[in-house]
């Protein structure tokens, strides 16, 4: 197992045993706010996740004004983790090409 994964393990299992915290705070849906944001927004998930994660990270895309999805091939639902050097590379091209869009 890698580092990082240990590190999800440990922190997870923490996670998982800690008491509940309360009520769930997502109750009520804040998808009516997305379509007013307007700075460009770019969801990643991986084609390894969950169905309905990629259903609503794809729904989330299409809801903000400038958003876009970018699915990553053989990642799950923490791609952050399982494939950093790609998310790193991923958000570096999203900031320069936003960052040329404003001079």
């Amino acid at each position: 197992m890698g580092q990082a994964r240990q590190l999800f393990v440990d922190m997870n299992s923490v996670a998982l045993r800690a008491p509940p915290t309360g009520a769930n705070l997502d109750t009520v849906p804040a998808y009516h706010s997305l379509g007013g944001i307007s700075m460009p927004s770019r969801v990643i998930c991986g084609d390894l996740d969950l169905p309905n994660i990629q259903e609503r990270s794809r729904h989330v895309a299409n809801l903000v004004l400038n958003g876009s999805y970018h699915e990553l091939s053989g990642a799950a639902h923490l791609p952050s983790l399982e494939r950093p050097a790609h998310i790193t590379g991923l958000l570096a091209d999203f900031i320069n090409r936003c960052s040329r869009r404003r001079v």
